[in-house]
């Protein structure tokens, strides 16, 4: 479908659509068992569940009251991708921890 006369802002929602179809084909390949990945949300503890490869991003609100203000989180190929809504913070915990805030003054 050719989109290139259509509004930016219909091109980028029939891009997400797009992405979003193609996560949910690729969710349901992996649920069957058809498809192998890398990346799986969860704890020792619990269930984890795996999702697609190089696609997902995990968006977080950390105060409901504001759902303006966000952090993506994604696998790029061998690397984290994290973005914010605003000037990311990254605060070290621990040699293997690290606190991600937003900073909305910057």
């Amino acid at each position: 479908m050719d989109t290139t006369k259509l509004p930016k802002w219909a091109q980028a929602r029939i891009e997400q659509l797009e992405r979003q179809v193609a996560d949910l084909q690729a969710q349901a390949r992996i649920n069957a068992g058809e498809t192998q990945t890398r990346v799986s949300v969860g704890t020792v503890l619990e269930m984890e569940r795996h999702c697609v490869n190089d696609s997902t991003l995990w968006r977080f609100t950390p105060d409901p009251n504001h759902p303006q203000d966000w952090v993506e989180v994604g696998l790029r190929k061998d690397q984290v991708e994290v973005r914010g809504s605003h000037c990311i913070v990254l605060r070290p915990k621990a040699g293997n921890s690290v606190e991600v805030t937003l900073d909305p003054e910057w």
